[in-house]
């Protein structure tokens, strides 16, 4: 029969190594990257430049000619997409409060979105910088599914989401709102797509506010670490008693 000092030590170990198996399980898993493929995307002939659908450039990795192989302009976008769901530049025909406002009317409906305004098209054409756009976000694991371009001459959109044909059938039809005011578009476009009318709840600024919090596992490690330090010292103790007693 055990003494109770025997006893309270192997009740701490057995504590202890509970609280450090509970402390695994819960850790939370490393999320994969998304494996669908982009779909292809087609820019509206009534509003699309030639530049949107051809690469004058002749080198796709290299779109701006900065003999870098990195287009400068989607080192910009696609964090600003990542941190917050939109981008917009000065002459782009949108304004940053408005697309901040769609941004998180998508996320409330539970669509992540990347919503962009340029003053020109890209140099690469805008279907191919949308494309590159949503490639960038894919490889940097973001959850933003569907990239929608506006320039002053075309709009040109890509999803992971919708298929290549769905997409060009909205987009098109979606063309007279976004003419007429780009909050109307949007509006329109998402219906059209998601089947459903847009929200008008705003989700919170921070993208990932709106998830479960991820409580802290270190509190736990602490107390389980302190467990085996007491029940090992309690063991040393009991050995030395025996080995003195011997």
């Amino acid at each position: 029969m055990l003494r109770p000092v025997e006893a309270l030590a192997a009740a701490l170990a057995v504590v202890a190594t509970t609280l450090l198996t509970l402390i695994v399980a819960a850790a939370p898993p490393v999320s994969a990257s998304a494996s669908a493929a982009p779909t292809t995307v087609i820019a509206p002939g009534s509003t699309t430049t030639d530049s949107s659908t051809t690469d004058p450039g002749g080198d796709g990795d290299d779109p701006a000619g900065t003999g870098t192989g990195v287009d400068p302009l989607i080192t910009s976008v696609s964090p600003a997409l990542a941190a917050r769901g939109w981008f917009t530049e000065a002459g782009g025909g949108a304004e940053s409060r408005t697309l901040e406002r769609l941004a998180r009317r998508l996320r409330a409906d539970g669509n992540a979105w990347g919503l962009v305004a340029l003053r020109e098209p890209p140099a690469g054409g805008t279907r191919f910088f949308a494309e590159d756009v949503l490639d960038d976000l894919r490889a940097a694991r973001s959850d933003i599914s569907t990239i929608v371009v506006l320039t002053p001459s075309d709009i040109a959109a890509d999803s992971r989401t919708y298929t290549g044909d769905v997409l060009d059938q909205a987009v098109t039809e979606a063309i007279p709102e976004f003419q007429r005011d780009v909050t109307a578009g949007y509006e329109l476009l998402f219906q059209l797509l998601a089947g459903a009318p847009l929200t008008d709840r705003l989700a919170p600024l921070d993208p990932s506010a709106g998830s479960a919090p991820q409580r802290s596992t270190v509190p736990l490690f602490v107390a389980g670490g302190a467990l085996l330090v007491v029940a090992a010292a309690v063991l040393a103790v009991i050995g030395s008693r025996r080995a003195a007693r011997a």
